[in-house]
């Protein structure tokens, strides 16, 4: 075997190493946001029989003629008796789309996405003042319905969408 070869070899596969990414295991975000905001958490836990606000971001300011459009995704690890679900709230209202449930029984991991939206103008006239003009806290609340879940994590996008 060719040693200065092998030298080569070690140390292109340490260079890679050093230089390729790890995965993210802290929270990440780009909120606030002007226009859109992002964030993805490190592993939590989910009560048993409770809720939890698991991510949160912030959109600068919410805007006349514009659609909110929220996503939420939560990965949950074990134990397999849950039953997960999460809501999307955007300043204490919780966004128009669907709730999503899952029963995990068996299942070591389970997924669970949340799709939903705001008309601006609209709730600006349901509820006068919260909206428009004003910062846009959006929240992904995650609950089980049964055990505490050990780790789970969650990535939550909010944007703004001209109509």
């Amino acid at each position: 075997m060719n040693p200065r070869r092998t030298s080569i070899c070690f140390l292109t596969i340490l260079a890679i190493a050093f230089f390729t990414a790890a995965p993210a295991s802290a929270q990440v975000t780009t909120s606030p946001g002007k226009l859109s905001a992002y964030m993805t958490t490190p592993a939590f836990t989910v009560p048993g029989e409770g809720t939890k606000v698991v991510a949160t971001v912030t959109i600068l300011r919410g805007q006349r003629g514009y659609v909110l459009e929220v996503d939420g995704l939560l990965q949950v690890y074990g134990p397999d008796e849950s039953v997960m679900y999460i809501l999307l709230r955007e300043n204490g209202v919780i966004v128009y789309g669907d709730d999503p449930a899952v029963d995990c029984q068996g299942e070591v991991a389970c997924s669970l996405v949340a799709t939903g939206w705001l008309d601006l103008d609209a709730a600006e006239r349901s509820h006068p003042g919260k909206f428009i003009g004003k910062p846009l806290l959006i929240e992904m609340i995650a609950g089980n319905a049964r055990v505490t879940v050990p780790s789970a994590t969650a990535t939550l996008r909010a944007r703004l969408q001209s109509k």
